[in-house]
């Protein structure tokens, strides 16, 4: 409710001074600027564009305090940005249609630069470096926000809509340029910069020209670590990032009515470390507070109790409730001993290179493009685990008759590192021929072709094994009737810490044709139709190693083809007598795999092919010059695929509560249809454009993420229904000094029908989500945005405030169901505010002194729980920063 108490508050004022000023502007307020956009793949203004659109300006960007896309989210309504996943994977969502499971598979949101996508297919895992890359927010025309689906014109993973980077044409005629230079100070942090520069202009004139642009960010970190055991700090600031962006374009025409557009985008972004926070206060309330020794016998089983956290007392020292945890501060380090810890980075490095050629052909009332592009980008990085305790992993074992504790306290210099490469080379070709809007019938159709190959190398190195043997007397691998990888980095010697080694290879191929025309039935009446065929495929082949892959079944087809007849020397029913480490070797034949008989590496082939149909349907009325009326019926998807086999000794309590024996190896794509109407008002004479839309969006065969929580697994299912249904509405007005904004909307998304597996043999199914549990997005967003314009010693200048209110929404699926987690179901609302005051020194330069998070509001954004631990973590936003902007333009 404080949120809107200040929403309240503010809308008040703002309506208000419209009111006050509403008599003066009639004769001294000027006319809102008309924006052009081409999310119709033709040129055209927003209010007269018939679907739901937003365009952000680069001037916008710089006023609102935008730095990156997570910013971008909260001023533009019905659009979600999080980071999921251990190493913290992009993902953006519109319109509700994505949430919780949108974080595997194909993406919801289709993302591009001017017309070349960027979205990309996320591989299942743990730890994978997923995400489609996002551009650097500088040099831009602008940024287009298409909500609802856009299956006809940018085809898969459009579903709940697209995002549109558009870049400057270099000119033929004139020069133009930007520079910025950014210096702020963020509180707990440190100094923080932000440089860019942009030149274009014709080399020959009407005939040769380009445009180039440079920029560079650094953040500083603000987050600490502090040890949990006598709550010393040991590493400081650790989460600063750097962003690098360069862009070249040429144009070259020939002739009047030909043009070549050669262009080549580069982005680096590099965070030297995660944002997430452990919780200030933990505790586990089961077994015992105190632990006088342990005693272990060769069956692997403590005999013992469980332990619990705070005050819990080990027989050299004692831990309490680790007071010292509090805003900006976590403790995750290499306990060498309960006062020596070192800190561990968990960097992340993400680069996308993209050159592409344009060719435009201009033939009266025809006009043709070419788009071909190649992209390249690479994620790669690690994630670090550790901290003075055990988490007990891979199968739980008994404590005086319980299952295994969460989190054991006690066993220093635990660790675990996942390390990541996610790498993708894509090209793609797209020819698109459309006609003069103005003419009765006007048709935009083309054909698309794109050809992408993943390749994501991941793993784990940790010490489970050195731990399995101190808690359990034999190493886990022995338990598991696996064993560790023979390190490939080792010149092939045997490396115990190798947990598990992953190399999956996808490659995508895609054909699609693509038509909508545009009717005139009168002058003010329009019918669109639309509709796009897909053909896709896809290969999928994995190998898979070590400790938590289990031993290959033998003679399998996607497991060890040749059959693996080299047996593991252990006994699975828990008594171990020797270390199979320290006696006979595992026999292995790398070399030879997957034909060779003593292969321990499991081969995995799948394929999977389908052609979905994406229609359109809509009406537009043109009221007068000012006001659109439209309603459209559409349809979008999001491409299948499959899902490797999980560990079957690992998993296997975990399929048997879902009642299944085994993952199914493919899953379809799911649909959406979705029916909007919305209008686009020009008012008080022209000072005041009001865009509102409503939709009802039904979204089938709903690809949903089944989480197997014991093992850490997941696999993918066309298990659910859903639908989303809500507004948004966005205003702009300009009132003699005061100009006015507000972005608002509300999505209600949830399933429509219980999720359950199939009965099991004893007829029992487990329920995965329940009719009304929420998809995981806020139901309120709210951006509103004041400035006030005056002069200053003779210069024009300005203040401003903007205020975003995100609502709450579910991060886990409800009470009673199989992924309910009590811990982090509730998701939370949240506020910020930035402020911002500028002056124009001359009629090109501008500075600007800013604020931030100006409240330093620390709401949590994202909250997290690990498998088989009891710690809960969250993120939150950057610290109050406080700046200084240079800008000049030409």
């Amino acid at each position: 409710m404080k949120g809107f108490r200040t929403f309240g508050l503010l809308a008040t004022t703002a309506l208000g001074s419209m009111i006050a000023a509403q008599a003066f502007a009639q004769e001294t307020g000027s006319q809102l600027e008309e924006v052009v956009v081409t999310a119709t793949r033709q040129a055209s203004t927003v209010n007269r564009v018939p679907l739901s659109v937003s365009a952000v300006s680069q001037r916008s960007i710089e006023q609102q305090g935008v730095k990156n896309v997570e910013d971008l989210s909260r001023t533009v309504p019905g659009v979600t940005f999080r980071r999921t996943g251990g190493e913290g994977n992009p993902n953006i969502t519109i319109r509700g249609i994505g949430g919780n499971g949108a974080t595997v598979g194909s993406p919801t949101t289709g993302v591009y630069l001017d017309d070349s996508a960027l979205q990309r297919r996320n591989v299942n895992g743990l730890i994978t470096g997923n995400g489609s890359p996002f551009p650097q927010l500088f040099d831009l025309e602008r940024v287009e926000i298409l909500r609802g689906p856009q299956g006809t014109l940018y085809g898969g993973s459009s579903q709940g809509g697209t995002v549109r980077f558009i870049t400057p044409t270099p000119s033929l005629a004139s020069y133009s340029g930007q520079a910025r230079v950014e210096g702020s100070y963020t509180e707990n942090g440190g100094f923080n910069y932000d440089l860019g520069a942009a030149l274009g202009g014709p080399i020959v004139k009407d005939k040769l020209g380009f445009r180039a642009s440079v920029a560079a960010r650094r953040q500083e970190g603000w987050i600490d670590h502090l040890s949990r055991y006598d709550g010393h700090r040991f590493a400081k600031n650790t989460n600063d990032t750097t962003q690098r962006a360069l862009r070249a374009a040429l144009k070259f025409a020939p002739t009047e009515n030909f043009s070549i557009t050669p262009a080549v985008y580069w982005s680096s972004d590099r965070s030297l470390d995660d944002e997430t926070q452990w919780n200030p206060v933990q505790a586990v309330s089961v077994g015992a507070a105190t632990v006088a020794g342990r005693t272990f016998n060769n069956s692997g089983t403590v005999n013992g109790v469980r332990f619990q956290f705070p005050n819990t007392v080990f027989p050299a020292y004692a831990t309490n409730a680790m007071p010292w945890y509090g805003p900006y501060t976590t403790g995750n380090g290499r306990y060498l001993s309960t006062t020596n810890v070192v800190h561990v980075n968990s960097p992340r490095l993400t680069q996308l290179l993209m050159p592409s050629l344009t060719l435009d052909w201009d033939l009266g009332d025809v006009q043709l493009k070419s788009i071909t592009t190649y992209v390249y980008d690479d994620t790669k990085g690690t994630r670090f685990n550790g901290g003075g305790g055990v988490r007990t992993g891979i199968i739980p074992f008994s404590v005086t008759g319980n299952t295994a504790p969460l989190y054991l306290q006690g066993f220093p210099d635990t660790f675990s590192y996942y390390y990541y490469t996610n790498t993708r080379h894509a090209w793609s070709e797209e020819l698109r021929l459309s006609t003069n809007p103005d003419r009765p019938l006007s048709v935009v159709a083309g054909v698309f072709i794109s050809d992408s190959s993943i390749h994501v190398h991941g793993g784990e190195h940790a010490d489970e094994d050195q731990v399995s043997r101190f808690f359990r007397g034999a190493p886990e691998a022995w338990f598991l009737g696996a064993y560790p990888l023979p390190s490939l980095r080792n010149g092939g010697s045997l490396l115990r810490n190798d947990v598990s080694d992953r190399e999956v290879f996808l490659d995508e191929k895609e054909l699609a044709g693509f038509g909508e025309l545009t009717y005139k039935v009168t002058d003010q009446l329009k019918v669109i139709a639309g509709a796009r065929i897909t053909r896709y495929k896809q290969t999928f082949n994995q190998i898979y190693g070590g400790a938590v892959a289990g031993a290959p079944t033998a003679g399998t087809s996607t497991a060890n083809p040749a059959g693996f007849t080299g047996a593991p020397l252990f006994n699975q029913t828990g008594v171990v007598v020797t270390d199979p480490l320290l006696t006979t070797p595992f026999p292995m034949d790398l070399n030879g795999c997957p034909n060779s008989v003593n292969c321990p590496l499991q081969y995995t082939t799948l394929k999977a092919k389908e052609s979905p149909f994406t229609p359109k349907l809509g009406l537009s009325y043109q009221i007068n010059e000012d006001d659109l009326v439209y309603a459209t019926v559409s349809k979008g998807f999001r491409a299948g695929g499959v899902n490797p086999p999980v560990p079957p000794l690992q998993c296997a309590s975990d399929l048997a509560a879902l009642g299944v024996s085994s993952t199914p190896q493919t899953f379809k794509s799911d649909t959406v249809t979705s029916y909007e109407a919305g209008s686009k008002m020009r008012m008080l004479d022209r000072r005041l454009q009001v865009n509102t839309s409503v939709f009802y969006i039904n979204w089938s065969d709903v690809q949903f993420n089944l989480p197997l929580r014991g093992c850490g697994f997941a696999y993918i299912a066309n298990a659910a229904k859903a639908v989303s249904k809500g507004f948004d509405m966005q205003a702009n007005g300009r009132f003699g000094p005061w100009t006015i904004g507000a972005a608002v909307s509300l999505t209600d998304a949830a399933y429509t029908r219980d999720v359950m597996t199939p009965p099991n043999a004893a007829g029992q199914r487990a329920v995965l989500a329940k009719k009304g549990d929420n998809l995981g997005v806020p139901d309120w967003q709210v951006n509103l945005a004041l400035q006030y314009d005056f002069e200053l010693a003779g210069r024009n200048s300005y203040i401003r405030g903007d205020y975003t209110y995100t609502g709450k929404y579910d991060r886990t699926t409800g009470p009673g169901t199989s992924s309910y987690d009590a811990l982090i179901h509730d998701g939370n609302s949240t506020e910020q505010w930035n402020l911002r005051g500028g002056v124009a020194l001359t009629d090109k330069m501008d500075l600007a002194l800013f604020v931030l998070n100006a409240t330093n509001s620390q709401d949590v954004m994202n909250k997290g729980h690990g498998t088989n631990s009891a710690l809960t973590t969250f993120t939150t936003f950057r610290p109050r920063t406080i700046g200084l902007q240079a800008s000049f333009r030409y």
